[in-house]
C-alpha cells in the first residue's frame, strides 16, 4: 500500500512493489573435455593431459526496473554467462630403487582463463561486491562483461603529491594537499571523477601447482605435499583508517614532507582525510603468488614380530605437520583467501589457517 496527495488531501492508494518472472530456471552448463592419458617405461612414468571448456548460462542477474515500473522492485533473471577454459596437466612417477626403496612423486599443473560473455542485452550492466569497512562502505569487485568475474575496481595510483605546485600542474583532485596520494586520471578528461575508476587487480592465479612426494622404506614411509598458486592478486581489506583505530607498523613511515616518501601506500596522516585516500585502488592490490608446504608426514611401521597378532594386525606411529611453512611475499596473515566469486581475493583479516603438528597412532584389527 501507498499514498498520495491529491491538492490538499492525502488519500490512500497501492503501488505494484515487485513483479514477478515466470521464466526464471536452472543455470545451464556445457562442458568440453578433450585429452590423453599416456604410461611408459613399464607403466613407471603416466602422464594426463586434458583441455577444458565450461559455459554456463542463465546466471541470475538483476534486472534494472523500466521507468514505466514506477517504484517496482528490480527482478531477477537468468541473463548471465561465464566461459572457462584452461589446461589440466599431471605428471607421475613411481619405481622401486635398490633395497627396498620405493619412491612415487606426482605433479598437477592448472590454468583457467575465465570470463564473463553476458550480463544484461546491451552488456552495460554490472555486479558490485567484495564490500568492506574502510573509513565508509565500498565495494571492491565488479562483475562485468568482457572482464574475469570479480575482478578489481578502483583508482590507479601514481605516488604522492610532494608541493602545492605539483597539485596545481596535475589534473583536478578535490581535497588534495601535498603528502595526499595522486590518482591517474584514466580518461584524460582533467579531473578525477568516479569515471577514473578501471582494472586494478585480478583476484584468480595464472596457474596453479601441486607436488607430491612420498618414499618407503623397509618400515618408514614419507610424504609431503606442496601447494603453489601464481599470478592471483589480493586486496587488502583488513586495513582500518578510521581516526582512532590501530594502526600497522607501516605507518612509522607515513609522509612527514617534500621528498620523505613517494610510496602511495604510506600517504601522510590525517584525521579528516579530504582527498579520501582510503578510496578503494591499487594501494591496497599485492601480488599473492605463494608456495605453502600443506602437509609432511613420516611414519613407522612397527614389526609384527613386536606386537604379535592376538589383538592387532598392524600398529603404525606417525607424526605430521599441517600448513608448515609460506612463502609469499604478500604482507597479510595469508595469501589463501577463501569467499564466492565477489569475495575472491578480498582479505577481510580472516583468521589465517593453521599450523599445526600432531603424533598419532593407527591401528589395525
Amino acid at each position: 500500500s501507498n499514498g498520495y496527495t491529491f491538492g490538499s488531501t492525502f488519500l490512500n492508494g497501492s503501488t505494484v512493489n515487485s513483479f514477478k518472472n515466470e521464466n526464471l530456471a536452472w543455470e545451464k552448463q556445457n562442458q568440453l573435455n578433450a585429452g590423453f592419458d599416456m604410461s611408459i617405461l613399464k607403466n613407471k612414468l603416466s602422464l594426463s593431459v586434458d583441455y577444458f571448456q565450461k559455459k554456463v548460462d542463465g546466471l541470475l542477474f538483476t534486472l534494472a526496473s523500466p521507468f514505466y515500473a514506477g517504484t517496482s522492485l528490480p527482478v531477477d533473471a537468468n541473463i548471465g554467462s561465464t566461459k572457462s577454459s584452461g589446461i589440466d596437466l599431471s605428471i607421475a612417477y613411481n619405481t622401486q630403487l635398490a633395497d627396498g626403496f620405493l619412491l612415487n612423486t606426482s605433479i598437477t599443473f592448472t590454468t583457467s582463463k575465465n570470463l564473463v560473455t553476458e550480463t544484461n542485452s546491451d552488456g552495460t550492466q554490472f555486479y558490485s561486491g567484495g564490500g568492506y569497512f574502510n573509513g565508509q562502505s565500498q565495494n571492491v569487485t565488479r562483475f562485468q562483461k568482457d572482464f574475469t568475474p570479480g575482478y578489481f575496481y578502483g583508482y590507479k595510483t601514481d605516488g604522492l603529491f610532494q608541493t602545492v605546485e605539483e597539485i596545481a600542474a596535475s589534473p583536478t583532485q578535490s581535497g588534495a594537499v601535498p603528502g595526499d596520494i595522486k590518482f591517474v586520471d584514466v580518461n584524460n578528461d582533467g579531473t578525477i571523477t568516479d569515471l577514473d575508476k578501471t582494472k586494478i587487480g585480478d583476484p584468480f592465479p595464472t596457474f596453479t601447482m601441486g607436488w607430491n612426494l612420498g618414499f618407503e622404506y623397509k618400515n618408514f614411509d614419507f610424504t609431503v605435499f606442496t601447494y603453489a598458486s601464481v599470478g592471483n592478486d589480493i586486496y587488502r581489506a583488513y586495513e582500518r583508517n578510521a581516526q582512532y583505530s590501530n594502526k600497522f607498523r607501516s605507518i612509522l613511515g607515513r609522509w612527514t614532507g617534500e621528498g620523505s616518501t613517494n610510496d602511495a601506500n604510506t600517504p601522510r596522516y590525517s584525521f579528516t582525510d579530504a582527498n579520501s585516500n582510503i578510496r578503494v585502488s591499487d594501494r591496497y592490490v599485492e601480488d599473492g603468488s605463494f608456495v605453502k608446504i600443506k602437509n609432511i608426514l613420516l611414519g613407522y611401521t612397527i614389526p609384527k614380530s613386536l606386537i604379535g597378532d592376538k589383538v592387532f594386525t598392524k600398529m603404525r606411529v606417525y607424526v605430521q605437520a599441517k600448513n608448515l611453512y609460506t612463502f609469499t611475499k604478500y604482507t597479510g596473515y595469508d595469501p589463501e583467501i577463501p569467499g564466492g566469486i565477489l569475495d575472491t581475493g578480498v582479505d577481510r583479516g580472516n583468521y589465517p589457517q593453521a599450523r599445526t603438528f600432531s603424533v598419532g597412532l593407527d591401528l589395525k584389527f
